[in-house]
C-alpha cells in the first residue's frame, strides 16, 4: 500500500503543472484533509468506526493531490502516509484496544495538521502528554521503582510516536533526527544496571524536550557524554543493520543457488 501511494505521488509530482490555477487551488488545498481528519478522530472516539473508515478510505487521492500542492519531500510524503496508514488500521482493525486506535487517529490529525500550520502545530498541545510520564520515570528511577520506571517509559515512548510524524515535517531535518536518537537511546540502554548514571542522562534529555516545546530546539544544552554514548548506540544499529543485511544475502543466494541444483 505504501509503495503503491509513493509511486502515485511521484507520478503526480512529475506530471503536475508548474502553476496551479486559482480554481485548482480551491479544490486542492490541505484544508479538505485537514478537515477529514478532524472529522475521522471524532468519529473514533465515538468508536463510529465504519463511517470513520468511508471518509478515509476517499481520502488518499486528496491526500497525494495536495502533497503536491504544498509542495512535500519525499521524506514528508512518507510521514503523511504512515499516519494515514496507523489511521486506516485503527478503524479497520477487529482486536485493537480503544485507547491505541484514538492514540493512531490522533497522530494522523497532529501529522495533517503540520503540514499547514506555521503559528502553533497542534503537536505543541501535546506538552503536558510527553512530558509528564517522562517526569514520572526519572522520579520512579530515583526511587529504584524499575516496574513503575518501565511503565511509564512505554506512556513516554508512546505518546512521543503521536506527535514523532508532526515533528518529522515541522522541524528541521537534523533537528527531528535529534530527538528520534534520544528515543532510541531511551529504548537502547532502559535496562542497563547503573542507575544512577540513567538518571542523569534521562534528566538530560529531559531538558532537551522541554526545550522543544518551549521552541528553543537549536540550542541544545546535551552534555558530550550523552551525545558521545548516542554516536556510539547510532553506530551499533548501523553496523547491525549491515550485518542482517549481509545475512540475508547470503541466505538469498543459498536459496538461490538450491533451486538452481535442483
Amino acid at each position: 500500500m505504501k509503495k503503491k501511494l509513493l509511486f502515485l505521488f511521484l507520478a503526480l509530482f512529475l506530471l503536475k503543472p508548474a502553476v496551479l490555477t486559482a480554481h485548482e487551488a480551491k479544490d486542492n488545498n490541505w484544508n479538505l484533509v485537514n478537515q477529514a481528519a478532524d472529522q475521522i478522530l471524532q468519529l473514533g472516539k465515538q468508536q463510529k468506526y465504519a463511517e470513520a473508515k468511508k471518509i478515509i478510505d476517499k481520502l488518499s487521492t486528496q491526500i497525494l493531490k495536495a502533497s503536491t500542492e504544498e509542495g512535500l519531500t519525499v521524506k514528508e510524503v512518507k510521514m503523511v502516509i504512515y499516519s494515514y496508514e496507523q489511521a486506516e488500521a485503527a478503524v479497520t482493525s477487529v482486536d485493537m484496544e480503544t485507547e491505541e486506535r484514538i492514540n493512531k487517529l490522533t497522530q494522523f490529525r497532529i501529522t495533517a495538521n503540520a503540514v499547514t500550520s506555521e503559528h502553533h502545530p497542534l503537536w505543541r498541545d501535546a506538552e503536558k502528554m510527553v512530558l509528564s510520564p517522562l517526569e514520572h520515570a526519572i522520579e520512579a528511577l530515583k526511587a529504584s521503582e524499575r516496574s513503575e520506571f518501565q511503565r511509564y517509559l512505554n506512556e513516554f515512548l508512546n505518546n512521543y510516536e503521536i506527535i514523532r510524524p508532526a515533528l518529522t515535517i515541522d522541524l528541521p531535518e537534523h533537528t527531528s533526527e535529534r530527538y528520534d536518537s534520544y528515543i532510541r537511546y531511551l529504548e537502547h540502554y532502559r535496562n542497563q544496571p547503573k542507575d544512577k548514571d540513567k538518571n542523569k542522562q534521562l534528566v538530560e534529555i529531559q531538558r532537551e524536550f522541554q526545550a522543544l516545546f518551549q521552541d528553543h530546539v537549536e540550542d541544545s544544552n546535551a552534555t558530550p557524554e550523552l551525545i558521545g554514548l548516542i554516536y556510539t548506540l547510532g553506530g551499533i544499529i548501523a553496523i547491525t543493520l549491515i550485518y542482517v543485511g549481509w545475512r540475508k544475502y547470503r541466505g538469498d543466494n543459498r536459496r538461490k543457488k538450491l533451486k538452481e541444483r535442483e
